[in-house]
């Protein structure tokens, strides 16, 4: 997001160009390609910085310099496309999402078939929490020629989110056959197959990102897996061990519990838990026939 106002500062540039000139030659147009390459890579530079104020600063200056040359009337329609994404994209950081979802709407009717227009608006939709909406632009996007990787695990994720389990788990494997190595996606599939009560599919999930942070761990720090302390892999643990609970496993969730307590000896929930199963253990009268 903090990058979003210095692409509308190279705007600024870009977009003066044409406003001076009225029509560019062709000596202008190279000149303004160049200002273009100059400023991407201006902006992979400036990608390192987190300064909320500084990036709400430029994202002003920028808003006012897109109003004006959007307002001018005399942009083409490719570069006034561009300038509305842009404003929306200043739009989305200044956190005004109906002011980024009307302008790019309005830059889809001028490219519809411009990714970044539909990434755009699905954004501000989710922001919103609009997610009819968000979806509808994410599967117009998944038709459309190219890369959906991404795409497929975002939808997933928001049908999870409104409780269409079974259209998740479609999307999200759809998303895992084309990225293996997406541990979140894997992990969001476990969670959809725990809300269909299809536990064995959720362990296998939830075990395969165990694996997959242990390998990952091991590869950054050269640490044996169990080293150390890894909060992503203690929440994947307490999964498995809430799996194990709903499926009557308990003193497989009991094993499970103990060893989130040696990684982590103060996890409130897996001591609360370890203690109420122990005590249903010792209640149960079946334990002692």
């Amino acid at each position: 997001m903090i990058v979003l106002p210095r692409h509308a500062r190279f705007v600024a540039v870009l977009l003066g160009a044409w406003l001076t000139c009225g029509a560019c030659t062709a000596q202008e147009s190279d000149t303004a390609e160049q200002e273009l390459a100059e400023a991407r890579a201006l902006i992979e530079r400036a990608r390192g910085s987190f300064e909320r104020a500084q990036a709400v600063k430029l994202a002003v200056q920028a808003e006012k310099v897109l109003t004006a040359a959007i307002g001018s009337g005399q942009l083409p329609p490719d570069r006034r496309a561009e300038a509305l994404r842009l404003r929306a994209s200043t739009y989305l950081a200044l956190r005004e999402y109906a002011a980024a979802i009307e302008d790019s709407s309005a830059a889809i009717e001028l490219q519809p078939e411009n990714i970044r227009n539909l990434v755009l608006r699905a954004t501000a939709y989710e922001l919103t929490r609009d997610l009819d909406a968000a979806i509808a632009d994410l599967s117009r996007l998944i038709e459309l020629p190219g890369d959906v990787i991404g795409i497929y695990g975002d939808r997933g994720r928001m049908r999870l989110e409104r409780g269409e389990l079974e259209a998740a788990i479609a999307d999200l494997t759809r998303e895992i056959e084309g990225d293996p190595g997406g541990i979140s996606v894997i992990e969001l599939r476990g969670d959809a197959y725990t809300g269909l009560g299809q536990f064995d599919q959720a362990l296998a999930d939830y075990r395969r990102c165990i694996e997959m942070e242990q390998q990952l761990r091991q590869e950054l720090f050269g640490t044996a897996a169990s080293d150390g302390f890894n909060p992503a892999e203690i929440d994947l643990r307490l999964k498995v061990a809430g799996v194990m609970e709903q499926s009557g496993e308990q003193v497989e969730a009991l094993e499970e519990y103990r060893q989130i307590l040696s990684m982590e000896p103060m996890n409130a929930e897996a001591n609360s838990r370890l203690s109420a199963l122990s005590g249903d253990a010792r209640g149960d009268p079946t334990e002692t026939q």
